[in-house]
């Protein structure tokens, strides 16, 4: 999976396992989670890379001056950063001890970027590119879930926006199978007034859902395949 990332310039995290004021971050069988208080909040699997592929679509539309919420294990970001184009890369981050964690083991992408410890929902800015990824299972409830993602749109003046999972519900709504990808898409954001959703072509679409649907697959097919753990704290999953 990460060779077809390469070509995008994409290089996996650099994680080192860590417990600490209620963060915990453990690898086991090329699986790395992010634990908050007991909570997963993150999983990176190193052998499908099955998150790049999550976010492919932010690392496609970033352009100017970025904004991202939710840091997580940084691998977005650190993308983003070196993709032509992106000029100022803005993240915001609601868990200060998340912040502590990357500041802890030294990520090279701290250096290169605006890291504001805040709630994204209240973050009132201006950037090109608003990229969210700040949530867990909110989506299931839709219309709750878009309420949320409409309020940020209108605190955080943008050109282009686009948030995780949009791809799911896309597909729930019949966008890869219904033959025109670009019409169910256009109706979808004009019925949840998703405005600053960019102009996109099916096969634009079609890229986004299809990776993003592929990526999960393939890591549910081999999710209980044993796999070498490895106890090295700065192994990264490239043999």
């Amino acid at each position: 999976m990460l060779y077809w990332l390469k070509p995008f310039g994409y290089s996996p995290p650099k994680l080192k396992e860590y417990s600490k004021d209620g963060v915990e971050v453990a690898s086991s069988n090329n699986v790395w989670t992010l634990s908050v208080n007991g909570e997963r909040w993150l999983v990176y699997n190193f052998l499908t890379h099955n998150s790049a592929y999550e976010v492919f679509s932010h690392y496609y539309l970033a352009k100017g001056h970025c904004i991202c919420t939710g840091l997580g294990f940084g691998a977005r970001e650190d993308w983003i950063l070196n993709k032509p184009g992106v000029t100022k890369l803005t993240v915001i981050e609601k868990s200060k001890e998340v912040i502590e964690y990357h500041r802890y083991i030294k990520s090279p992408f701290l250096d290169h970027i605006e890291l504001i410890h805040g709630d994204a929902s209240e973050y009132v800015g201006k950037c090109d590119t608003l990229l969210l990824d700040h949530y867990e299972f909110e989506y299931l409830d839709e219309y709750e879930y878009l309420r949320g993602i409409r309020k940020i749109m209108y605190n955080i003046e943008c050109s282009t926006l686009w948030f995780w999972p949009l791809e799911t519900l896309l597909l729930n709504h019949g966008v890869y199978n219904l033959g025109n990808p670009k019409e169910r898409y256009d109706w979808y954001r004009a019925k949840h007034r998703l405005h600053k959703l960019p102009d996109l072509e099916s096969d634009e679409i079609f890229q986004f859902c299809y990776g993003f649907m592929t990526s999960n697959l393939i890591n549910a097919a081999i999710h209980n395949k044993p796999q070498k753990k490895h106890t090295d704290p700065d192994y990264t999953g490239e043999d």
